[in-house]
């Protein structure tokens, strides 16, 4: 497994919409749109996300910093991805 398989899993199994993908681009929104205001404790109003993140990064065998890197820089690991043109921000944060 990797980062984009826990990109792709489900926050929360109960609702089926909602991918780790569109939590992390939703909580970054958040923060943007708050600011100061920003609850990160409840960042979508939901407590406990963190240990939801911590079972499906450890489900996935992957951490944090892979999680924000393949974001970012695109997954290295995908032999069909180049640096920058498969999994970008801009294509995540959309």
């Amino acid at each position: 497994m990797s980062a984009l398989s826990f990109l792709n899993s489900k926050y929360d199994p109960d609702n089926t919409d909602l991918t780790w993908h569109n939590f992390l681009r939703l909580s970054l929104m958040e923060l943007l749109r708050e600011g100061e205001g920003f609850s990160g404790k409840r960042p979508l109003g939901d407590s406990g996300w963190d240990s939801y993140l911590e079972d499906q990064l450890s489900e996935h065998n992957t951490n944090i910093e892979a999680v924000v890197n393949t974001i970012f820089y695109g997954d290295k690991n995908d032999v069909n991805s180049t640096l920058g043109d498969a999994i970008t921000i801009k294509n995540y944060f959309r």
